[in-house]
């Protein structure tokens, strides 16, 4: 949902990253979200962090001391109790971002409507699923933040990852599904595409120590570069990643 090329800037991009890190987490426990209905439920998620935020004043990266549950849901003093209450007041007030600007314009157009409901009740789902999860630990409340360890936990089930190391010292990382650049312990995720052709699954990347590059190589060959890659976290991936397991990868993303 956040642009493919930098971390998130803004309040609303920070809101909507971490909106898509739930609902990634809430798919990877089997809970089924389609994926052409993923990106309005980050949407929705996303707006309604971003209305509680603007409501009690926190900004940027602060958004992960969001509530997502509270003691009262009749009020909207949570992610979730926006979500209940006020769902389509947070889309209406939300930036006029690009990013997530398409998915906000469906959603209005579609409020009243099977497909708005549908969102939203994936949405409280999604809400609900971390709730429960955090709950069984004894914290039935979570932030945003207390659930960054079991977010991050999720894919380290190990990732399946075809790993070779070939002649100059050159190092290869291929993913089955997608190559994810992470911030902020996991809060802040996004993917790495082909700038050529948009491909985010089946990359290929080409950590070459001596060229001091990294080189992003898509299923139909096009290599491309991403500035958030450094060769560091590339072998660092490659060390932690030779367990089977999920078909994603994580990388820590480079901060300057």
């Amino acid at each position: 949902m956040t642009d493919a090329l930098r971390p998130p800037q803004t309040t609303w991009e920070y809101c909507l990253s971490a909106a898509d890190e739930l609902v990634l987490w809430h798919m990877r426990q089997g809970e089924d979200v389609p994926e052409t209905d993923r990106p309005r439920v980050v949407t929705l998620i996303g707006a309604a962090a971003y209305g509680l935020a603007s409501s009690i004043s926190m900004e940027g990266p602060g958004v992960a001391g969001l509530p997502l549950t509270g003691p009262d849901e009749s009020r909207s003093a949570s992610v979730r109790g926006v979500l209940q209450h006020h769902a389509l007041a947070a889309l209406q007030t939300c930036p006029y971002e690009v990013l997530g600007a398409a998915e906000r314009e469906q959603l209005l157009a579609a409020y009243g409507s099977r497909t708005f409901d549908l969102a939203r009740e994936t949405a409280l789902a999604v809400i609900t699923h971390h709730a429960r999860s955090s709950g069984e630990t004894g914290q039935p409340h979570p932030t945003i933040r207390d659930r960054a360890p079991a977010m991050a936990a999720a894919p380290a089930a190990g990732a399946r990852v075809d790993v070779e190391e070939a002649r100059s010292r050159q190092q290869f990382l291929k993913a089955a599904g997608a190559i994810w650049v992470v911030y902020d312990g996991g809060l802040s995720r996004l993917p790495v595409v082909c700038t050529r052709c948009q491909a985010r699954t089946g990359l290929t990347l080409q950590a070459d120590a001596e060229a001091g590059s990294v080189r992003v190589i898509c299923p139909d060959r096009h290599t491309t570069h991403d500035h958030r890659l450094t060769i560091a976290g590339v072998q660092e991936a490659i060390a932690l990643g030779r367990a089977p397991g999920s078909e994603d990868i994580e990388i820590t993303g480079a901060t300057a």
